[in-house]
């Protein structure tokens, strides 16, 4: 579901001095989600990636690029934040085998094309998911889920994040169940050399000019329908992957 030949993104977001000022004057940082499809219940959206460095024309760029994790943390809700304890840098069509009850595994060639897969070869849960390279260039959780023993789950990375502007300091990695501002939820797949184009203002809030790739999240709204997307296609694929792990 990428969707694009290029591997770096960038947003641009227009803003006029006086919201400049009054976003740093209150100690305001950008922060972004992305979303994933997976064949996982459940899951939990999670700060992907986070800057305070704001001016009238504010860019963030990233690679598109991807790691999976697991961790020994069991449960997460509003709030929790969670650590990729154990992180592999992988290609789309790669499988992590855990086999420890630490969460540790070897990552291997021969998964899904397009799709990153967590196999747990033990029986005992972890919480797991997909990375993606931030803007400085470190790997961030996109989601947390939980992988069960003894079961496989399949990630696919979608080219669609949520921003919003906070004054809470959210660290990476935060799971954020609903907006706590007004957001914009933006759909780069397609997108011209990678790059979109928004604009903010303090008072009127965000705009992208109508374009179909462009979307407003009203403050309070819900996170999950939109980053956290259960794919059927996945489930039943995740079923047959699971048969052939097991064998």
């Amino acid at each position: 579901m990428t969707g694009n030949d290029v591997d770096t993104y960038k947003l641009t977001i227009d803003m006029d001095q006086d919201t400049v000022e009054a976003l740093t004057a209150g100690n305001y940082a950008l922060y972004g989600l992305r979303a994933v499809a997976t064949s996982a219940p459940g899951g939990e959206p999670t700060i992907w990636l986070k800057t305070d460095t704001i001016g009238k024309q504010t860019v963030v760029s990233w690679r598109e690029q991807y790691s999976m994790y697991t961790s020994k943390q069991s449960t997460y809700g509003q709030g929790t934040v969670i650590t990729a304890t154990n992180n592999y840098p992988a290609d789309l069509g790669s499988v992590l085998t855990v086999d420890s009850p630490a969460g540790t595994g070897e990552v291997h060639q021969g998964g899904q094309a397009g799709c990153l897969e967590i196999d747990n070869g033990v029986q005992q849960r972890f919480t797991a998911g997909i990375c993606t390279l931030d803007t400085n260039g470190n790997y961030q959780p996109s989601g947390a889920f939980t992988l069960y023993g003894n079961s496989t789950d399949l990630f696919q990375p979608i080219l669609k994040a949520a921003f919003f502007f906070a004054t809470r300091p959210y660290s990476n990695g935060t799971v954020i169940q609903q907006a706590v501002t007004q957001g914009i939820f933006v759909d780069f797949t397609k997108a011209p050399d990678g790059v979109r184009e928004v604009s903010y203002n303090i008072d009127g809030g965000w705009s992208y000019a109508g374009k179909p790739w462009g979307q407003l999240i009203a403050s309070r709204e819900m996170l999950n329908s939109l980053l956290i997307i259960q794919d059927p296609a996945l489930v039943a694929l995740n079923a047959e992957r699971e048969k052939a792990f097991a064998s």
